[in-house]
């Protein structure tokens, strides 16, 4: 296995700050009586929480199934995990917000497939 970019160890630190600002709005903030920049901030770092668990993640499993050309890989990687992690941040704040239902849920992930569909090649 090769050396992995800096970006992408980038990635890691930048979700290992974002997980430590998301513990720190969990504990500090009362989320009834929170405005609405709050749950802007609290969405915004579990997004680049995942994305930046998510983005390292497949780069090392494609990197083991033997990805020849990196750069490519890496923007196929990118595209994926964003679209990933933004279904996933969907889906959170649409359960916060007490409105996600089945229903819901499959258009998201329908849309999500298409997407990913559409961005690859």
């Amino acid at each position: 296995m090769g050396q992995a970019p800096k970006s992408i160890w980038g990635m890691l630190v930048a979700a290992a700050v974002a997980a430590a600002a998301f513990t720190i709005i969990i504990w500090k903030f009362d989320p009834y009586n929170s405005s609405r920049l709050v749950f802007g901030l609290f969405f915004f770092s579990f997004f680049i929480m995942v994305s930046g668990l998510i983005i390292p993640s497949l780069y090392f499993y494609q990197l083991k199934r033997g990805l020849l050309d990196i750069t490519e890989g890496l923007n196929t990687i990118l595209q994926q995990s964003l679209v990933i992690s933004t279904t996933i941040t969907i889906f959170f704040a649409l359960q916060t917000i007490h409105v996600l239902s089945w229903w819901n849920g499959l258009l998201i992930l329908i849309i999500a497939v298409i997407l990913s569909m559409y961005f690859k090649k």
